[in-house]
């Protein structure tokens, strides 16, 4: 039984078993509607009420006054209630013990997708309805009310209550595996050409005279930042896959905020050991909070260069004293 948990429930449900791939899971669910369910809760009157809703029919359970003490029990209050839901419509028990066979025990996983969980959502909102609206309901009562409802499967056609009987058929008692389909291998992204130009641009800003004019210093600024930019780049190629397009996004603005708004204009390129040194954007009106950010980023870009070999030993070692004492964080390790 897959039990796909909304993220503010996840703490309620940290006693059973997750998924050992979550993305396996997702599959799996998608295939087996009728063995995955979605849960969140909703507050009344301090308490915690758990709501559980199937994917692929109208089968509802509603579990009240859950709390730290008493959660470990969710699994067999479900059972429980969802057996008294099935005798409430008349369904047949052998059919009961059937499913409960076939979804075996539960893991808990993240939600599947956003229609599922919207269809969770307008079921939350009908259950706030029922507590809000006549007199108070025991927990039996509101998931045999919910259940009666009405909502869409994913392929958008409606299932009532009545629809109960059908959609529970034994012939429907049937898991369908999901048959893994291996990723092809992702090319290595080869950061040598920009790495190489910058350690010339770097021996270049070693070599600055003090007597350099402005023409020619900000020559060498371009050129930093034209490298910086092969090198974002390829980081960009690399992250593909590997991390949420929300924090690749978050990794490249801030090394192209850090790489070409303040070190370019320092004469400082990344193989600097300088360059390590992110707390002193704090004397320049950057927050600590965006400091760590760009740390975090610059620890993912050095880990990738130290895999490639494109720093010695020497200079990840340096970094990783010099980020692991600024910020008072513990923040680099190759």
């Amino acid at each position: 039984m897959l039990i796909n948990v909304v993220q503010k429930a996840q703490g309620l449900f940290q006693d059973f078993p997750a998924v050992a791939d979550s993305a396996t899971a997702k599959q799996l669910a998608l295939a087996n509607p009728l063995f995955s369910w979605h849960a969140t809760y909703t507050t009344r009157q301090h308490k915690k009420i758990v709501l559980l809703v199937n994917d692929a029919c109208m089968l509802t359970v509603v579990l009240t006054d859950v709390n730290a003490k008493n959660r470990q029990q969710l699994a067999t209050r479900f059972w429980a209630q969802l057996e008294e839901i099935w005798q409430y419509n008349n369904l047949p028990p052998a059919d009961f013990d059937l499913y409960r066979r076939v979804a075996k025990p539960w893991e808990t996983n993240r939600t599947v997708t956003r229609s599922r969980v919207g269809r969770m959502n307008d079921t939350g909102a009908m259950l706030t309805s029922l507590l809000e609206d006549g007199p108070a309901r025991d927990e039996a009562e509101l998931a045999i009310r919910l259940t009666q409802g009405m909502r869409k499967d994913d392929a958008g056609h409606y299932h009532t209550g009545r629809d109960l009987a059908a959609d529970l058929a034994a012939a429907n008692m049937q898991w369908h595996p999901v048959v893994a389909v291996p990723a092809p291998p992702k090319e290595s992204v080869e950061f040598g050409p920009a790495v190489a130009q910058l350690q010339a641009l770097q021996k270049t800003c070693d070599d600055l005279s003090v007597t350099a004019d402005l023409e020619e210093l900000d020559k060498l600024t371009a050129q930093i930042q034209a490298a910086n930019t092969t090198l974002l780049e390829n980081f960009d190629q690399a992250l593909t896959g590997e991390v949420s397009a929300k924090t690749k996004t978050s990794y490249l603005r801030e090394l192209t905020f850090y790489l070409n708004e303040f070190l370019a204009y320092r004469y400082v390129t990344i193989l600097d050991d300088d360059a390590a040194g992110v707390d002193e954007l704090l004397l320049h009106g950057v927050s600590v909070t965006e400091a760590k950010r760009i740390q975090t980023a610059l620890r993912r870009l050095y880990r990738l260069l130290a895999q490639q070999n494109l720093v010695t030993e020497d200079f990840a070692s340096t970094a990783r004293e010099i980020m692991s004492n600024t910020l008072d964080e513990d923040w680099f390790q190759f």
